[in-house]
């Protein structure tokens, strides 16, 4: 078997895993919309492939919610993905999601990008790119109406998003960083 083909086999793999639990998760839609939640995931991971990551983050970010929206373990992924990717799934996620409030889980996410790994800081930004870019969609179609749906106002978004966007622009140092953050950046304009 090739290595293109092993890559397909994992990816396709993953999007079925991912796939499966988000179906089964209490939320399996997207905030306020009847978009099946895996599109998220699996466009965090087609964003890394476009670039030509590696299998192990492209298989991360298809993974990266499933600790935080669903019943799946981290044993279970380390047992059908393995250990790489199971750290770099629980380095993107949240601890104690939905306990805590907002800019509490938004601030951890914050220190913890700033000495993050350069693979970890690849997936997080990979999946920020695909959340800011369905909120200016949506922004688009509904107007001020889209804030409802979070947890957090418009302006402690772009607080976020524009703190992040230093993060991933400031530690990107190499090619697939950069050109992360230089999406990401570019969205986070376009939305303030």
């Amino acid at each position: 078997m090739t290595h293109q083909n092993k890559t397909v086999d994992l990816v396709t793999k993953a999007i079925s895993f991912a796939a499966e639990r988000h179906a089964q998760a209490e939320k399996p839609y997207r905030k306020g919309t009847n978009i099946p939640y895996i599109f998220h995931p699996v466009n965090a991971g087609k964003i890394l492939s476009e670039l030509g990551a590696p299998d192990n983050l492209v298989v991360a970010a298809i993974l990266h919610d499933l600790l935080e929206d669903t019943e799946t373990t981290l044993g279970e992924i380390d047992q059908n993905f393995g250990a790489e990717v199971a750290e770099l799934v629980q380095n993107v996620s949240e601890p104690e999601h939905g306990k805590k409030a907002w800019r509490e889980r938004k601030q951890h996410t914050i220190e913890r990008l700033k000495t993050a790994e350069p693979d970890v800081l690849k997936v997080a930004c990979a999946d920020k790119i695909d959340n800011i870019q369905a909120i200016r969609r949506d922004y688009e179609q509904i107007g001020e109406e889209l804030w409802k749906r979070f947890n957090a106002s418009k302006e402690d978004q772009s607080w976020y998003y524009q703190t992040l966007s230093d993060i991933f622009t400031e530690r990107g140092d190499d090619e697939i960083s950069r050109a992360l953050s230089a999406r990401f950046a570019e969205e986070v304009n376009k939305t303030n």
